[in-house]
């Protein structure tokens, strides 16, 4: 099941021809009830309780773009991702793709919590090619192709240290709070 949220409420990103994939609008609101109500709903009875949260806009130090007018700070979304794994068994993966991502490593370290971001803290997370050459299409694609976290993680890494150079991504895999 996903949640989808987006400033662009218009979106038919299954191309039926009807403006109803996204389920939310880009706001801390938005976020904060698919975290804390509706992804322990969907959970609820089903084998496994992981959880997948991927960011991607814009970034700054411990904070977050979720539209034009509206940030989200690090300590915050911590919070909510607490809410959250009370109610879940499983697994809680944070992927987080922005300038300044690697600020919200040690915010959101927590035992059990996979964070993955795209940069170190004080970097710029680079797009190019309409996002095609990107630490997030790295990582997706090799998901997408049977890659586990890790493995995908590090192509991922070696890809954008390869193209961009200033740009070292950082990975959490147990939640200890030393990067792995």
């Amino acid at each position: 099941s996903i949640y989808y949220i987006s400033s662009d409420t218009d979106l038919d990103l299954d191309g039926n021809g009807l403006p109803d994939d996204v389920d939310a609008d880009g706001t801390n609101a938005g976020l904060q009830y698919a975290l804390e109500t509706w992804a322990t709903d969907q959970l609820n009875g089903l084998p496994t309780g992981d959880v997948v949260l991927y960011l991607c806009d814009h970034g700054g130090d411990e904070t977050f773009r979720m539209s034009g007018t509206e940030t989200l700070d690090a300590a915050t979304l911590d919070g909510w991702l607490d809410t959250l794994e009370a109610g879940i068994d499983g697994q809680l993966i944070v992927v987080y793709d922005a300038c300044e991502s690697g600020t919200f490593q040690d915010v959101l370290a927590s035992s059990g919590r996979t964070v993955i971001t795209s940069t170190s803290p004080g970097e710029s997370a680079y797009f190019l090619s309409t996002g095609t050459v990107s630490f997030s299409n790295f990582f997706w694609t090799q998901i997408f192709n049977g890659e586990d976290l890790a493995d995908a993680y590090n192509f991922a890494s070696t890809a954008v240290a390869q193209a961009f150079g200033a740009q070292n991504p950082l990975v959490n895999f147990d939640g200890d709070s030393n990067m792995n």
